[in-house]
């Protein structure tokens, strides 16, 4: 295993030899000639630096105050001296960092963001390690066939290292402490098997750029800060992304993107305990899902976005797990109408942490399990959107090889339905019987409708497959008691 470390302050990209007492200066030197096995240790930032006074935070407002004369009207560099200047981020009451944009006096500021709560609160501020401008579009990367070969062979970048004892104390924040935002923070492209933890990257144009990197693991990241997403992944399978942060991108009525994590032709990507809350912008979400499928999102915070929580378009079979979000300016989970797919493109699981409380996205409508409607105690209520385009739900039942059966379910609408409703069979992937009428023809009364299998398409044991669609532009459909004879 080798190990090489980097120090973007001290080190040196021509003369440093990648020990701790010579280091390099960029991770993309560092990582040159590494492996599945070895690793890049990046010299840790300064920390928290605890500031005199209280600031003053007020909820959905840009105004701070401080309580001491802690403001000074001029752009940071990275100086540790007590005073907090144009670009630097502090602490607020939510324990999110918010970056400074305007100084009035050396008592009253503006942030880039607007928290959504109140408090007065120790003044701290976060001390970073500077990039400047840097040559090209990345900042740093990690180039092109420096990668590790399997799961259990990856090369790991970490940030928080002390290089004087050789110990993981703290995290490393990188920060572009130029008036403008610009390039990306870190970039890979065509890499596998990476592991990232303890890096941040802040006020940049984007945090993190991968693309076409499979089997990423990204654990205590963050980005914060950037004018156009904190993370994005395109083009990119299996990565994981653990216990990170990527809130308050953007600006409000900006042309900035304002994305905390962006998915694009990406697949089989887990997502769990990762806060994207407070991105304002052209868009204003916490996490975008662009043409992309299976991902996991588990115990997600989308706060305070300036447009929703969780935005999908083209993209279908993703899960919300847990789905925590609060004041988002337009609605929590939103799926842009744009492929014609029936089937949910985003399903979520304890919606608001309430167990239970199950519903379904589909690009034109919703699905949930409801109790107000049921006649057997709770039922699934599907609301369409549209006239021509259908959303569908699946219901699984034993098959027994030649054996002929009737399948039955309640249907309900109400008075303002006006679509119809279709049932089918499928058994191994085919189709086995034709779409069945189950469009109810009275108002809130549920009527029983049957559909039967005819025992020669069973051609083994298994499971049968019963698809119910609805659609209609305006009022609920009622499904309930499914019955097997």
């Amino acid at each position: 295993m080798a190990i090489k470390y980097c120090d973007f302050k001290n080190g040196n990209d021509s003369t440093g030899d990648g020990t701790n007492t010579n280091p390099f200066k960029t991770i993309t030197r560092a990582c040159q000639g590494l492996y599945g096995g070895d690793e890049v240790r990046v010299a840790k930032s300064g920390g928290i630096r605890y500031l005199t006074g209280t600031i003053t935070f007020t909820y959905n407002s840009y105004d701070i105050t401080s309580s001491d004369d802690i403001f000074l009207n001029e752009i940071s560099s990275g100086e540790n001296d007590g005073n907090v200047r144009l670009g630097d981020f502090i602490l607020g009451p939510d324990n999110n960092w918010y970056e400074v944009i305007y100084i009035s006096d050396s008592k009253n500021a503006w942030i880039l963001h607007r928290p959504g709560s109140s408090g007065s609160v120790p003044a701290r501020m976060l001390l970073t390690t500077d990039t400047g401008k840097v040559p090209g579009d990345y900042t740093q990367e990690i180039e092109e066939g420096y990668c590790g070969d399997s799961p259990n062979n990856r090369l790991k970048i970490s940030g928080g290292w002390d290089l004087l004892t050789e110990t993981q104390t703290g995290y490393t924040y990188f920060r572009n402490s130029l008036l403008n935002k610009e390039g990306v923070g870190l970039y890979s492209g065509n890499n596998s098997y990476l592991q990232i933890e303890r890096l941040a990257f802040l006020r940049y144009e984007t945090g993190f750029i991968f693309l076409n990197c499979n089997n990423l693991i990204e654990n205590y990241c963050y980005g914060f800060g950037n004018k156009n997403s904190g993370l994005l992944l395109g083009y990119c399978l299996h990565n994981k992304i653990y216990n990170s942060n990527f809130s308050n991108n953007g600006f409000e009525n900006s042309e900035d993107y304002g994305v905390g994590i962006s998915l694009v032709y990406s697949s089989n990507i887990e997502i769990k305990n990762t806060e994207c809350s407070n991105n304002y912008g052209y868009t204003g979400i916490g996490i975008v899902l662009l043409f992309s499928s299976l991902t996991k999102i588990i115990n997600p915070k989308c706060s305070f976005n300036g447009d929703m929580g969780i935005g999908s378009a083209g993209s279908f079979k993703n899960v919300v797990i847990n789905y925590q979000e609060s004041e988002n300016s337009n609605k929590g989970i939103i799926v842009v109408p744009l492929l014609g797919i029936e089937e949910p493109a985003v399903k979520t699981q304890k919606y608001l942490g309430i167990s239970g409380d199950n519903r379904n996205y589909f690009e034109n409508g919703m699905s949930k399990r409801d109790t107000t409607g049921a006649m057997s105690g709770e039922c699934l209520k599907y609301s369409p959107t549209s006239s021509d385009i259908y959303i569908a739900h699946s219901f699984f039942v034993k098959a027994k090889k030649s054996t002929s059966q009737t399948l039955s379910l309640y249907v309900k609408k109400d008075s303002s339905f006006d679509g119809d409703v279709k049932a089918g069979v499928y058994f191994l992937g085919e189709m086995i019987t034709d779409w069945e009428d189950f469009t109810p023809t009275a108002d809130y009364e549920y009527e029983k409708k049957e559909i039967s299998i005819n025992g020669s398409s069973i051609t083994e044991d298994g499971v049968i497959e019963l698809v119910v669609k609805v659609r209609g532009e305006n009022g609920n459909i009622y499904v309930d008691n499914l019955e097997v004879n």
